[in-house]
This record gives C-alpha cells, sequence and structure tokens, in this order.
C-alpha cells in the first residue's frame, strides 16, 4: 500500500460558480431526503414533501424542498466547504 498526500483547492459555497452552487444544492437536498425520516422533518420540510404527495409528483419533491426551504438550504451550505465542481469537501 501506499499513500500519497494530495493537496486539494477548498471553497466556500459563495466562491463557487453557478453551476457548482446548484450541484451542492441538488446534493443537500438529496442527501436531506435519503437521510431524514419524515417524522424528523421540519414544518417546511414536511409542507413539501406533502405537496408532492398530494400533487401526484413525488419527482418534483427536491423542487419543492427549494421552493418551501431555501434560506433553510443555503444556511446549511454555508457551513460545508467544496471542491471546485461543487462537491463536498470532508477531511477525516
Amino acid at each position: 500500500m501506499r499513500i500519497i498526500k494530495k493537496e486539494y483547492q477548498v471553497y466556500s459555497y459563495d466562491e463557487l460558480s453557478e453551476e457548482a452552487k446548484q450541484k451542492a444544492i441538488n446534493d443537500e437536498i438529496e442527501s436531506f431526503l435519503d437521510c431524514v425520516p419524515y417524522e424528523d422533518m421540519d414544518k417546511n420540510y414536511k409542507m413539501a414533501v406533502d405537496k408532492a404527495n398530494a400533487m401526484q409528483t413525488p419527482w418534483f419533491t427536491a423542487g419543492y424542498i427549494w421552493e418551501y426551504c431555501k434560506d433553510d438550504i443555503l444556511e446549511i451550505l454555508k457551513g460545508y466547504e467544496f471542491l471546485e465542481n461543487g462537491e463536498y469537501f470532508y477531511t477525516k
């Protein structure tokens, strides 16, 4: 086994390109939907999921979450660091 040290350029959300910001937003919403049970969601998130279910359009759930929870999502993203393409940067 070899260990190779690699350097990364890390960006705040505000420093990302528009395309990278959109990837970060999409990844955050997808992660939220994959990891947070409905019972644990805040009111606005529940309203977004409920609207998608009521409209029988689950494929629009992410769009409704963005519509109802934009400020919350942007606040969350400002706490992360990203690679240039908008992927989360994790350190261990």
